[in-house]
């Protein structure tokens, strides 16, 4: 018993000294700024590698043969009301028999024009608005293959299993371990201005540090493009929103010798979010509103667009909702005004290794999920800066912009916003709008009165 329990005691031992080597070198990396991508690259290539062996065995994920789990709102009811029976019928409503059978009094006419009706909402809801707000395809589909209990062979799943211990064993503790020093790093920073004042360059500094410590514990690897249109002070930078973390990799993008800050806006959290925002907050210059009250978002509106027309970058995510990037959310239009520069950043990640897009109802959940994932893969796109044109709405202009960016990532701007989803107001609202316009068109047809 005491040799099993010595060599226990030697393997953590070795453990805790590995973990704590990996650790401190990549901090040292960080802080030096040494550029390792390609090593970002080899290990992708190898857990693709690892994938592409793990998906012979399990053909279940070869999602693109069958696409009836992702367009199957109108085929896929199984129960459809009976208006004159008033009951429900088990069987999809566009089952030719049924009108075969009851060609002589037509009762179920209505009821499948009914159904009809309600499933092309449906579709256009989950086409347009859901298709943004789930699980990307790509991360359900690629994650499938390194789930043991989807496998067949018996080595195979020992890769499964070793996968799963990795990012348990391996990566968590590592990412802790750096989250922990990007939040005491912040607050050393704070504490240091608080006596002696940081200068442009060392709030910089440390807020560029403090983020790549936040990317890679997320196991993140950015990629930009287009540099020649990095935005210049003073302006708006419009992102396409993701996750809470979506602000950290522009700063690793920052250059030291000139005066140009990020100004981070956002909505105030509550719990561990909050938490964070005053850590953040600490060092970088931000600004936390509460959307719901009239008068926060009139003071906030008035500070941004100052800073924007003469001071510094303000970075903003015009949709307010996080989404998957398979969609734009609508732009909200209050910062598209006249004078203001606006630099559209466009964010696109590869999905299939991680899905930053935060859809858990809690935080530390979201939180859990990122430090445990197989890496992140982002590729930042600077695009040419926009300005109102003297004809154009803000509406107009908030819309141009969100195209700009939607034309990047090869998807579709939509005229809807999270609220459609979220807001239970906004949804009831849309629901009786609905039901005005279908109410004024029975009046016109049949002539009510």
């Amino acid at each position: 018993m005491t040799f099993i329990s010595e060599l226990f005691l030697d393997f953590f031992y070795k453990y805790i000294k590995f973990i704590f080597i990996c650790y401190i070198t990549r901090v040292i990396v960080i802080a030096i700024n040494i550029n390792l991508n390609f090593l970002s690259e080899i290990y992708f290539y190898i857990i693709d590698c690892i994938h592409e062996f793990l998906e012979a065995d399990c053909p279940q994920t070869n999602f693109n043969n069958n696409l009836e789990p992702f367009n199957n709102i109108i085929y896929g009811r199984k129960f459809f009301k009976l208006t004159h029976l008033k009951k429900d019928r088990e069987d999809t409503f566009l089952d030719i028999k049924i009108l075969n059978n009851d060609t002589i009094n037509c009762n179920y006419v209505f009821d499948i024009g009914n159904n009809l009706l309600i499933s092309g909402f449906e579709a256009i809801i989950e086409d347009d608005v859901i298709t943004a707000l789930e699980h990307h395809p790509d991360y359900i589909k690629y994650q499938f293959a390194f789930n043991p209990n989807n496998l067949k062979g018996i080595l195979q799943k020992t890769i499964a299993y070793i996968i799963k211990i990795y990012r348990l064993i391996f990566l968590m503790p590592i990412r802790v371990l750096l989250i922990l020093t990007s939040v005491i790093s912040f607050i050393l920073a704070w504490i240091y201005d608080k006596y002696y004042k940081l200068s442009i360059c060392g709030r910089k500094f440390m807020g560029q540090f403090g983020c790549n410590l936040i990317l890679a514990s997320f196991g993140a690897y950015v990629n930009f493009h287009n540099k020649e249109n990095k935005p210049i002070s003073p302006g708006f930078i419009t992102v396409n929103h993701m996750s809470p973390t979506d602000a950290f990799p522009l700063y690793i993008d920052t250059d030291l010798s000139d005066d140009n800050i990020f100004h981070i806006t956002g909505q105030k959290g509550k719990g561990t979010i909050k938490l964070f925002q005053m850590i953040v907050g600490s060092i970088l210059p931000t600004y936390w509103v509460n959307r719901h009250s009239q008068s926060e978002r009139k003071t906030f509106l008035s500070k941004i667009l100052k800073i924007a027309k003469n001071e510094g970058l303000i970075v903003l995510f015009p949709e307010g909702y996080c989404s998957n990037g398979r969609k734009l959310l609508q732009f909200r239009k209050s910062i598209f005004v006249d004078n203001v520069n606006v630099y559209p950043i466009a964010y696109k990640q590869t999905s299939k290794y991680n899905d930053t897009f935060w859809w858990e109802d809690d935080f530390p959940t979201f939180f859990i999920r990122q430090l445990t994932s197989l890496g992140i893969f982002y590729d930042i796109y600077y695009l040419p800066k926009l300005v109102k044109k003297s004809n154009e709405s803000e509406e107009e202009f908030a819309y141009r912009t969100s195209e700009t960016i939607a034309k990047k990532l090869e998807t579709t701007s939509l005229p809807w916003s999270g609220e459609h989803v979220y807001k239970k107001e906004i949804k009831e609202k849309v629901k009786n709008d609905i039901q005005k316009i279908i109410f004024s068109a029975c009046k016109h047809i049949y002539n009510l009165k």
